[in-house]
Order: structure tokens, then sequence, then C-alpha cells
């Protein structure tokens, strides 16, 4: 296995969190966020190809922390309404992104309680 913990070859949970940080990047393309959004899709998308290729714990750790983000996001928007915070679409944007943050904190949380991960 070389360094950082990663393993040699595709990995499972690696690959699968990529994918969903690419949906939660598709996510906040269809939002109305603007700038803001435009951000933290691309904040995604890196997270995405750095668990694609080098799935260690900088990349790991970068995921769980965009996933606690986006899980806690909707509580924090709630408490502060007056900030201009929109949702195109309204709930149905935030129960997609609670889904996919609670899909990836799961694999994040697989992947520690494994201490590897899965090579395919």
């Amino acid at each position: 296995m070389p360094a950082g913990g990663a393993a040699a070859g595709p990995c499972l949970l690696a690959r699968t969190a990529a994918v969903v940080a690419v949906a939660c990047a598709v996510l906040h393309a269809g939002t109305a966020g603007g700038a803001a959004a435009l951000a933290i899709g691309l904040a995604c998308l890196t997270c995405a190809v750095h668990l694609w290729r080098r799935p260690g714990p900088v990349a790991w750790g970068t995921h769980v922390v965009l996933a606690v983000g986006m899980a806690a996001h909707p509580f924090v928007a709630a408490a502060l309404p007056a900030t201009g915070h929109v949702h195109g679409g309204g709930t149905s944007w935030a129960t997609a992104a609670s889904l996919l943050a609670g899909a990836g904190l799961l694999l994040a949380a697989w992947r520690w309680w494994l201490g590897r991960d899965l090579v395919v």
C-alpha cells in the first residue's frame, strides 16, 4: 500500500465518494446562488478529482469537511433568514443536499472504520 493510506488500484469507497462530490457540484450548479454556488461547486469538483486520483488522508479530510458543511448548511441558512440566501426550487434542493452529504459522510465513516479502502 502506498504512503498516506491510499490503496494501489481503483478504490471503491473513494470512487463512490468522488461520484457523490460530482453530484454535489451539479446540485450547486443548478441553484440560483451565483458566485458562491459556483465556488462551492468548484470545491466539490476539486475534491472529486482528488478522491478519484489520489484518495489519501487529505482528500478524505477535505471530503468530510465539505460534507459536514453541506449537512449543516440548511440549518445555518434557516437560522439566518435575513442574508438573502436563496435556493432554486425550495426544499427539494435542501433535501438532495442533505442526502448527498449523508452519503458522503457514510462513505468516509466506512473507510475510517475499515482503516483502508476497498480495492476493486
